[in-house]
């Protein structure tokens, strides 16, 4: 960690002086990515935790790497003195998508398109798992307007819902 005069450059250096590039891609399903139960992380009630299994695809790490490649060019055309790049920022967050997919088919989907599962009555699953797939931004937007979808939905077929008292 800088201190004094050292402090005092790097502040000098950085401010007002510093842009960040954050690259992202559409990470296209992959079939072995998946969210399992772990066989022996249990949490304090003995409920299984989730294990997610995930590989970056050679065609994402490739997204990546062709626009880190042009965000350091812009930089340096305008006149940066130094770039700095990381390939992977796990820290930045991901959104695991797909993992109980919406769809109308029960052999390929889990929940039909008010998020009511195939083979579970009364059982709702609001949430990103019920993309296909996404686009590479966030997608909390996207999740509220389906859980408002959704909700509706619910209560205005609350009678006609299967398993309804």
């Amino acid at each position: 960690m800088n201190w004094g005069p050292d402090l005092h450059r790097q502040v000098s250096e950085w401010l007002g002086r510093t842009a960040i590039w954050g690259i992202s891609c559409d990470d296209l399903p992959e079939t072995e990515n998946r969210v399992t139960l772990d066989d022996s992380l249990c949490d304090g009630d003995g409920i299984p935790a989730p294990r997610l299994k995930y590989t970056l695809s050679e065609n994402s790490k490739a997204i990546l790497r062709f626009n880190r490649e042009r965000a350091a060019e812009s930089l340096e055309a305008s006149g940066a003195y130094k770039t700095q790049s990381a390939e992977i920022m796990p820290e930045y967050g991901w959104h695991p998508l797909g993992t109980c997919r919406m769809g109308d088919d029960i052999d390929d989907s889990v929940v039909d398109q008010f998020c009511a599962a195939h083979d579970v009555e009364n059982l709702f699953i609001v949430d990103g798992s019920v993309f296909v797939t996404g686009s590479s931004v966030n997608p909390a937007a996207t999740i509220a307007a389906i859980a408002l979808r959704a909700a509706e939905n619910l209560l205005t077929k609350r009678r006609e819902i299967r398993g309804s008292l």
